[in-house]
């Protein structure tokens, strides 16, 4: 899945709740159709369908040729994982499209993490040993923090380029990694 960083007209068009909730979905559990998102959300598949294309316009989102497709469905999956850069969330001709963004990303995180958290007791095996939150403050220059930043973001690009979308190991499971560097007000 691409890294790209939004510019300013794809976070204009991401920035509606419900193109945020598909596209997450589509990022956390893989490839859908309308329909299936319609039943998750619940929400109408003419919802899904028009918000689904909006999202493909951007290039946030694209047809799943790895799909088996049977009739008319049409599987979709995301393509591009959220990267907002500072200059976008300052932006003032997107500032109320960041804010509805980031919101909705914080919200997205504390719910995943509370999910983990409540079924944590449940896992078993090299899962339970291997997962992790973490939080560490210290003292960065802003060139320590861009070095940061950038280190930390190659090493995570690396493990989502490792494994096709479409052929992870067997042994695997989706996880989800989170990364914020920022200073304390």
């Amino acid at each position: 899945m691409s890294q790209t960083p939004f510019d300013a007209e794809t976070l204009k068009a991401f920035a509606h709740p419900l193109r945020i909730k598909i596209h997450d979905r589509l990022s956390s559990y893989g490839s859908a159709t309308a329909t299936q998102l319609a039943e998750y959300l619940h929400e109408s598949t003419g919802q899904t369908s028009y918000h689904l294309r909006i999202l493909a316009k951007y290039g946030l989102v694209e047809d799943d040729p790895e799909a088996e497709a049977t009739g008319r469905e049409r599987w979709w999956r995301a393509v591009r994982n959220i990267r907002m850069t500072p200059d976008v969330l300052i932006d003032p001709t997107v500032r109320a499209a960041s804010e509805l963004v980031l919101s909705q990303v914080v919200q997205e995180r504390a719910e995943t993490l509370q999910s983990w958290f409540q079924h944590v007791s449940e896992m078993t095996g090299p899962w339970l040993e291997n997962n992790i939150t973490h939080r560490a403050t210290t003292h960065l220059t802003p060139d320590e923090a861009g070095e940061l930043i950038e280190k930390v973001t190659e090493l995570i690009d690396g493990f989502l380029k490792r494994h096709d979308e479409n052929s992870p190991p067997k042994d695997s499971k989706r996880v989800r990694v989170y990364f914020d560097v920022f200073p304390l007000l």
